[in-house]
């Protein structure tokens, strides 16, 4: 008998905003786009991996393949570049927000860590995804005298999708968040063979 192959795209978040996304590769279909807690994550990999009508590949955007301030140095140099440094007030606020961000990093850089070592405690094949190999949804090129939003489409993995521009790429018509949708676009159009080969050659 045939297996299904199946792809579950995990975005990492704390609280109760891990999203994940159950995606039939071969009907380029979802079956679920859900936010939840980790650990609830983690048992719907557990379920899906050890039906034996499955062939599963989870794929996990994991904050600890980038650097420990992923954007924020980039943030504060270009507040820095446009504003100079005399406004103490704006650029302690600045300060604030970067020193936030790079937090928010380290937290989800834990939490990745933990939750691909319960994928390997049970032998679940997994495939990483540096957050800088996506590219965010919504920035406006400008052409000439025209500015032109990008597709989404045209995107590797796109991040920060509206819910209107999800249903609209996708297909899929459930209600969703942007941490759900965010697993989504590190699946949808993918086959399971892509993510197969990657997870075989990445070092576990």
């Amino acid at each position: 008998m045939k297996k299904k192959h199946v792809l579950i795209g995990i975005d990492i978040g704390i609280r109760n905003n891990t999203g994940v996304a159950i995606y039939h590769p071969e009907e380029k279909k979802f079956k679920d786009v859900i936010s939840c807690d980790m650990f609830e994550a983690m048992q719907i990999c557990i379920k899906q991996n050890e039906s034996k009508k499955k062939c599963v590949v989870v794929v996990v955007e994991n904050a600890d393949m980038d650097s420990n301030i992923f954007g924020a140095d980039t943030d504060l140099l270009s507040y820095i570049s446009r504003s100079g440094t005399k406004n103490k007030k704006g650029l302690t606020k600045k300060i604030r927000q970067v020193l936030a961000w790079a937090s928010n990093v380290g937290k989800n850089k834990g939490a990745a860590i933990a939750f691909i070592h319960h994928l390997q405690q049970h032998n679940i094949t997994y495939a990483e995804i540096a957050p800088s190999k996506r590219r965010r949804a919504g920035k406006v090129l400008k052409i000439g005298k025209r500015e032109v939003k990008e597709k989404i489409s045209q995107l590797p993995m796109p991040t920060k999708t509206t819910a209107a521009d999800f249903k609209f790429w996708t297909g899929y018509c459930g209600k969703t968040n942007e941490h759900s949708r965010d697993a989504g676009t590190l699946v949808f159009k993918k086959t399971y063979f892509y993510y197969a080969t990657i997870a075989r050659t990445q070092k576990k």
